[in-house]
């Protein structure tokens, strides 16, 4: 199983919507991932963000820092109805970049395909980690969604080694 790939800025950024404009145009990178995430394992590929407010408040994140999860998945709809079942409707925009919208709040942000951004601002409904246990479920192992419990490095390992053929982005494996 490959997890995807975790695209983490550089320096100490709550979030994309408190983030530099260098963060902000972070669509580029996040399309050239989920082309060879698409490509390497041969599946669908979802992004999601828990960002937090601040650092006193983490939302459902579980460390202070901006991530992005760019995760191969089957069938994106499954994510989507257990993000739906634990926060309800979502919040939709065309655009990556209207995340900045919400710069003020925790939120939850999940894209199913192109030009699709759901963003759930009721974060307090989410748990920590939300994205990993839901695609854990997914892949029938839901005790393993805890990165720190089971880190995974022989998949990481492998992941990585799957991905090179595909990639430009050396920095990024």
């Amino acid at each position: 199983m490959g997890w995807g790939i975790l695209l983490d800025p550089m320096g100490n950024i709550f979030g994309p919507r408190q983030s530099n404009e260098e963060l902000l145009n972070a669509q580029k990178e996040i399309d050239k991932c989920k082309s060879v995430i698409s490509k390497a394992f041969s599946k669908n590929v979802i992004v999601a963000e828990h960002g937090s407010s601040s650092e006193s408040e983490l939302g459902a994140n579980s460390i202070f820092h901006a991530h992005i999860h760019i995760i191969p998945i089957q069938n994106p709809i499954d994510v989507f109805n257990l993000y739906y079942e634990q926060g309800g409707k979502p919040l939709v925009y065309k655009e990556f970049s209207s995340i900045t919208n919400h710069k003020n709040s925790s939120y939850l942000y999940l894209s199913l395909e192109d030009g699709k951004h759901l963003i759930w601002t009721n974060s307090e409904k989410f748990s920590r980690q939300f994205v990993r246990k839901v695609c854990a479920e997914i892949y029938q192992l839901p005790e393993y969604y805890n990165w720190k419990k089971y880190p995974f490095s022989e998949n990481i390992d492998r992941s990585v080694t799957k991905l090179k053929p595909y990639c430009e982005l050396d920095a990024v494996l």
